[in-house]
């Protein structure tokens, strides 16, 4: 299995009938209940401007004002490899052990900024597990042909609720 590791956290507004996707362009963040959240849990953006979140408690409390809000909370992930060339010293964020994350497929972002290649497209579903070479592939093309959010990277995006 590919090793993935989480990088942050975001508080995204229910999907509807759209296609998941890192970009938050295209599935929107709750930035009320995200800027609530910094606010009364004292959470910081990490690079990625993405929730860190360092205490196990922290993070209990986080997915219990997501799921009063009927919103979504969700984890980007990226290869080991990539979060060790553009993070270094990076802090994982320190989640349960016991939360069952639902993998809602492999996007393919550049890395400053999330902009989904995959939206270019038309908006095509992400890429599954299975089709974890074609995601890379779609990285490398998007990287040649989209020169200035390059690079591109896999980002596997999972969410609870």
């Amino acid at each position: 299995m590919t090793p993935f590791i989480p990088i942050g956290l975001d508080i995204r507004v229910p999907l509807g009938d759209g296609w998941p996707t890192a970009d938050a362009t295209d599935w929107p963040p709750d930035e009320e209940l995200y800027e609530l959240a910094q606010k009364k849990l004292g959470l910081q953006e990490n690079l990625f401007q993405l929730l860190d979140v360092l205490a196990e408690s922290t993070a209990l409390e986080l997915r219990r004002m997501v799921s009063q809000a009927g919103a979504t909370l969700i984890m980007l992930e990226l290869l080991e490899s990539t979060a060790d060339a553009y993070l270094p010293g990076r802090r994982l964020p320190v989640l349960p052990d016991t939360w069952e994350w639902t993998t809602l497929g492999l996007d393919v972002c550049d890395i400053n900024g999330f902009f989904s290649a995959l939206r270019m497209n038309g908006h095509l579903p992400l890429f599954q597990a299975n089709e974890i070479l074609e995601a890379f592939a779609c990285a490398e093309k998007a990287s040649i042909l989209v020169p200035p959010h390059r690079p591109f990277v896999v980002v596997r995006l999972r969410s609870i609720t």
